[in-house]
């Protein structure tokens, strides 16, 4: 069994304020096998060795809002009742990719963990929701025992959107750890200290932009922050 350590990752300012938001990661297959149709024995995908293997490792990130979002295109911010809210506060445009407007849901996990594991973030594709039906996750991987960084939330529109309902509980993606053995999310509290460190990785491109992950993570290995992170983390472990 692999240990995999997690917080959620906000601004220590409001980092009490939100804590209870931040429900554990839910197994994607108990989920699905919640639904599954037991009169379907023989060619059932819920028992299938290649899904099995896939879905193995992958937890649900769930919306801990209830909360009707629209846009004001002329400023860019988000909104709910036409007003400024302390949720709405947690949906911010960011710099277009392609030809749809971006943006980033702020309800950041961070992981880490002492043995080499890549996490892959992807849309939450075997649920129904409005979130899936009008946005486009954006995937990413990377090694969570070599770089210290949130999971960031960004969205593409999949075209202007009008509004948004979004339910508390809608999975709002998937997480994979990568690895044969079974996965233990261990929690962990996010003290000061290690916001400075994510934020250290996360604002590293201000000053080297478009490094390869490898060279990140050998920065991070010889820079000393790697034994320093977990050391903090396994100091502050609920």
């Amino acid at each position: 069994m692999k240990t995999v350590y997690y917080a959620s990752c906000v601004d220590p300012d409001v980092y009490h304020n939100e804590f209870m938001l931040y429900s554990e990661p839910d197994s994607l297959y108990k989920d699905l096998l919640a639904s599954k149709d037991k009169s379907n024995d023989y060619n059932n995908y819920l028992d299938c060795p290649a899904f099995l293997k896939f879905a193995q490792n992958m937890f649900v990130v769930r919306s801990p809002w209830n909360c009707e979002l629209t846009v004001d295109y002329s400023t860019g911010k988000f909104l709910i009742d036409n007003q400024e809210t302390e949720i709405s506060d947690h949906f911010k445009p960011r710099p277009n990719c392609r030809d749809r407007m971006m943006f980033n849901m702020y309800h950041n996990f961070i992981f880490f963990s002492e043995d080499s594991i890549e996490v892959s973030t992807m849309p939450a594709f075997m649920h129904s929701s409005e979130l899936q039906t009008k946005c486009t996750y954006i995937p990413g991987t990377y090694d969570i025992s070599k770089w210290f960084r949130s999971i960031d939330g960004a969205f593409e529109m999949q075209q202007p959107l009008d509004c948004l309902n979004l339910k508390k509980g809608d999975p709002l993606y998937y997480v994979k750890f990568d690895t044969s053995d079974s996965v233990k999310l261990v929690r962990f509290n996010l003290t000061p200290e290690l916001w400075k460190l994510t934020q250290g990785c996360i604002h590293y491109k201000k000053y080297q932009s478009r490094r390869a992950l490898t060279y990140l993570y050998n920065l991070f290995f010889h820079s000393g922050m790697q034994r320093l992170t977990l050391k903090k983390i396994k100091e502050n472990i609920i």
